[in-house]
């Protein structure tokens, strides 16, 4: 018999249990950041590591929450569009995947106007229950630099390691 051979089901089960089932779990992202821009009519794109986030899921409440994150991209009106402060935000939880909205307003999918013609959307986000494929992108303009672009989170989830006292 082979150690830590477990059917692909049971495994995806274990990392991220079905909302019947599950109470609070922590979940460690670790997350790129994809970059694509023109402002002033330059092109540009650029590629960094934004580091471990680390979200709080609760599908029984139907909460989550970002409790911290790495690097983050300043956006539109000087600052990044993301709710950081670990506060619960709703959670949809279906068979394939969990979706949340991360925008800091609350308002994903929406463009939201901002000072001096600059406005921010930020997509839902995304984690497959089955992989653990994380995924938020963030779309802005900025109206002093005559352009905008898309900033793109990704990466792989996995639940967070049990703390030990």
């Amino acid at each position: 018999m082979r150690a830590n051979t477990l059917p692909a089901a049971f495994a995806a089960a274990a990392l991220f249990p079905q909302a019947a089932l599950a109470q609070s779990v922590l979940l460690d992202c670790e997350v790129t950041m994809n970059s694509r821009t023109a402002y002033l009519g330059r092109p540009s794109s650029a590629t960094q590591e934004s580091g471990r986030w680390r979200f709080r899921l609760d599908p029984n409440a139907s909460t989550a929450a970002l409790v911290s994150t790495g690097t983050l991209y300043i956006s539109a009106g000087g600052e990044h569009p993301f709710r950081t402060d670990g506060q619960p935000i709703p959670l949809t939880a279906t068979e394939d995947a969990y979706s949340m909205c991360l925008d800091r307003a609350g308002a994903c999918n929406t463009r939201r106007a901002l000072s001096f013609g600059d406005w921010h959307e930020v997509e839902l986000a995304h984690i497959d229950r089955r992989t653990g494929d994380f995924l938020v992108r963030e779309h802005h303009y900025v109206g002093d630099l005559q352009g905008g672009g898309t900033h793109e989170y990704h990466g792989t989830c996995a639940r967070a390691p049990e703390q030990q006292f």
